[in-house]
């Protein structure tokens, strides 16, 4: 068995305005589940990472584009239409700038307003 590294990442903290509205998003959109390591905390567990979510007064949604963004995931899907039509009925929303790198991926914003991509699998297989 390898050692293991001096340190390792335990989580990703989100700053938003209501992480119960977060939780419920990941939990939907990409079958999130709780931690019972940390049972007390607004967070879910998304592929083996974990995503806290801390509410804040008076904070505010990050811009796309823009150079505030704060946090980006890019996400592996099977079917990118299909699942871009499953996320906006959940929460997520489409900002109105368009796609950088064309039609392999699509931009949505969570119910926070945290950007993230998701990506058609089979565009970036070898």
């Amino acid at each position: 068995m390898p050692p293991q590294p001096a340190s390792a990442i335990a989580a990703l903290t989100v700053d938003c305005s209501d992480a119960k509205a977060m939780v419920r998003f990941y939990t939907d959109a990409f079958g999130g589940r709780a931690d019972p390591d940390f049972p007390n905390v607004d967070g879910v567990r998304v592929d083996g990472l974990l995503i806290l979510f801390r509410e804040l007064d008076g904070w505010t949604p990050p811009t796309w584009p823009g150079s505030n963004i704060q946090m980006h995931l890019e996400i592996f899907v099977e079917d990118l239409h299909q699942v871009e039509t499953r996320l906006l009925q959940l929460g997520a929303t489409k900002p109105s700038a368009r796609n950088p790198s064309g039609q392999d991926l699509v931009v949505l914003t969570d119910p926070a307003g945290h950007p993230f991509c998701i990506i058609e699998r089979s565009t970036h297989d070898s």
